[in-house]
């Protein structure tokens, strides 16, 4: 006999759980299975158990204190997950999270409340989702106006999936063969859903996968596997991976589904979750449609850690297989990768480095860079051969100099000895990333830009172009290499591949910042403005460089009090006093007072619009004698307004020029766009 819910419970909540069966069956229609009532006197009590949840379409668990020390309920739970059945949580106070016997299969954020009384409103939409889910329609609203988690209990399964939330989709039916399938999955022998007649039109993007430990510091692990599916998904033919970047960020923020189709123009997302307990690990994965919000496909994989780098490589090709199988894709399995040359632990601390190097916005050392280059010295003294971490210490390195510069307030001496000591580092990291693979584009990328951080301008740029060739797409290498050519001044090359990139990945706040930069420098300030992903950018207003470029873009325009005020967001991450001169300076530049104003550190740049324009060279200058080509500091100096072509004319910005290398690199690779013509001495001092 079939039921339609399967009521799982500890026996201390006997009365609690009654109360839901009766109010389900009496005032919703909706038949239940309960112990004690529908086991028959002298059954066996697991078969019965057993039988029943096979025979039941949900499972409707009563999550209690008294469930977290139940082990008949873990048991029940797991069956349920090895169906797999849906499950609905339904949670008795705000405090409760899930202890060791239920936290390998439940997500302790995605729950539907029965709580604040009274309960009988909170069983009626009970009722009403699973009747629902039943009928393979989308869950109502909470009558009450709850904010209930629109993402899946993707905990108990992904096959199992429920969504308890307004505005999200869910839909459970049956095949013919009586297997569950959630809406939007094709059976054998339905015809593909919506796009999938044209492979070559069908594009995906994959959000990070949720870390369900309870544990912040697993995070790496649950972006790990993220990455591997990307680099999995990848290999599939007739399918687009975009913009995984933005979506990586707009996954940690939280952005509705709808959204995030919208920003990418993507059809298809897949996202998930990982639990570990111990040495064990749950995946589960789903793909959904965007423009239905439908499930076109789901998984779940569970495995024993042996070695992190190949469990997740595994789990990451049987989900690209399921994703080629859900949407027809041509071609065969996407091969899998070579096996990494990594123990499970130096796989441990690479993905922990990596981890730490996204979070790089703050002072070093001592922030997540400096965590970082341990991390990854730990994997390369247990594989000196590893390429990957190699190739990132250089990055590692590069970046600890770059933020040190950003927010010290070291003299030219001190910074030099702290260049030496970081710089070196990453000369040595880049000189054993090509002697493992000389003609790979991650060595190549490596090397030119510990060679751009030396300001050895043309050997950087013949690597970076290098680089660049096998691997146009790549965003990385896209970045760097148009990075380094508005450096040089070549910006109207430099601007088509930000505008390139801008397309591949639109959110990335780095990148962002960059490509307001690549704009503004080529004359178009609106366009500067209206950079996809400003309001959205991972770096924030308050951060000292996008600050300084938007007060750059206003008074360029005439805007000096947006400029001013476009600084001021500054003072929470910078130098208050600096940050306050700066703006005092802007103002008086709009009221035709222009005066002189003190050391402004990173914000000398602004000094363009004072008494002594040639100050504005001061923070770049400091650096570079002090051994350091600060990559955030030249493309400025190309921008076509009188403010800075009066910078350009002055005896020190000649000097600079020369003492750069950029004259000589200019001779052999060709001059800056602005040193054209009869106007190349006014216009840029060449």
């Amino acid at each position: 006999m079939t039921h339609d819910v399967f009521i799982s419970y500890s026996t201390k909540d006997k009365a609690l759980a009654n109360k839901i069966c009766a109010f389900l069956e009496s005032k919703k229609n909706i038949s239940c299975w309960i112990a004690h009532r529908d086991i028959v006197p002298g059954a066996d009590w697991p078969e019965a158990i057993v039988n029943a949840i096979t025979a039941s379409r949900i499972m409707v668990l009563v999550f209690t204190h008294h469930a977290n020390e139940s082990a008949q309920m873990a048991r029940e739970l797991a069956r349920a997950d090895s169906q797999p059945l849906p499950v609905i949580a339904l949670r008795t106070s705000q405090e409760l999270t899930p202890g060791k016997k239920l936290a390998y299969f439940l997500s302790t954020s995605h729950w539907m409340d029965i709580f604040p009384p009274p309960l009988e409103q909170h069983l009626a939409h009970l009722g009403d989702v699973i009747q629902n889910m039943l009928g393979g329609q989308p869950p109502p609203p909470h009558p009450a106006g709850q904010d209930v988690n629109r993402r899946l209990l993707l905990g108990a399964g992904a096959a199992g999936a429920v969504v308890i939330g307004a505005g999200s989709w869910w839909s459970f039916s049956r095949s013919r063969t009586g297997s569950p399938v959630l809406a939007g999955q094709v059976p054998p022998e339905t015809p593909a859903g919506n796009g999938t007649s044209d492979p070559n039109k069908l594009s995906v993007t994959v959000l990070p996968f949720k870390n369900l430990t309870n544990d912040s510091a697993q995070e790496y692990f649950s972006d790990g596997q993220t990455d591997a599916i990307v680099t999995a998904l990848v290999q599939l033919r007739g399918l687009t991976m975009v913009a995984p970047q933005s979506a990586f960020l707009l996954g940690k923020r939280e952005i509705d589904l709808p959204t995030i189709g919208a920003l990418l123009h993507v059809n298809y997302v897949l996202d998930g979750t990982v639990n570990r307990a111990d040495k064990l690990v749950r995946v589960v994965a789903r793909l959904i449609h965007v423009a239905t919000n439908r499930i076109a496909w789901a998984g779940s994989f569970n495995r024993q850690i042996e070695n992190v780098l190949m469990l997740q490589d595994d789990v990451a090709q049987l989900i690209a297989s399921g994703v080629q199988g859900a949407l027809k894709l041509p071609g065969i399995t996407p091969a899998r990768a070579q096996a990494p040359t990594l123990s499970n632990e130096g796989g441990t601390l690479f993905l922990q480095g990596k981890s730490q190097l996204r979070q790089r916005a703050q002072a070093e050392p001592g922030g997540p860079l400096t965590t970082a280059a341990e991390l990854f010295e730990g994997v390369l003294r247990q594989s000196p051969n590893f390429l990957p971490a190699q190739a990132l210490l250089v990055q590692v390195y590069g970046f600890i100099a770059a933020y040190h510069a950003l927010f010290s307030t070291d003299g030219e001496s001190k910074l030099r000895n702290f260049n030496d000591t970081w710089l070196s580092k990453a000369d040595q990291a880049a000189v054993k990333a090509t002697a493992l693979a000389p003609d790979n584009p991650i060595s190549l990328v490596a090397m030119g830009l510990a060679q751009n951080f030396r300001g050895k301008l043309a050997d950087a740029e013949e690597n970076f172009k290098r680089a660049y060739a096998p691997s146009p797409s790549n965003t990385d290498i896209l970045h760097l290499y148009s990075l380094f050519l508005l450096n040089v001044g070549h910006v109207r090359q430099a601007d088509a591949m930000r505008k390139k990139l801008q397309v591949l990945e639109p959110l990335v706040g780095v990148y962002v910042g960059f490509n307001m930069t690549s704009a503004w420098v080529s004359g178009d300030s609106q366009r500067a403005l209206k950079v996809p992903g400003t309001s959205m950018m991972s770096v924030a207003p308050t951060h000292p460089f996008f600050a300084r470029q938007l007060a750059l873009i206003h008074a360029s325009q005439g805007r000096f009090r947006e400029a001013s005020e476009a600084v001021l967001r500054a003072a929470a991450t910078y130098d208050a006093g600096m940050v306050k001169a700066a703006s005092e300076l802007l103002l008086a530049a709009g009221s035709g007072k222009s005066h002189d104003a003190p050391d402004l550190g990173f914000f000398n740049m602004l000094h363009v619009y004072s008494k002594t324009p040639e100050r504005a060279l001061d923070y770049f200058l400091t650096n570079l004698r002090a051994g350091f080509w600060p990559a955030s500091e030249t493309p400025q100096f190309w921008h076509p307004s009188k403010a800075f072509v009066a910078l350009r004319r002055t005896p020190q910005f000649r000097s600079m020029i020369g003492e750069t290398g950029l004259l000589e690199f200019w001779r052999t690779k060709g001059k800056p766009d602005l040193c054209a013509g009869s106007r190349a001495e006014e216009l840029c001092g060449a």
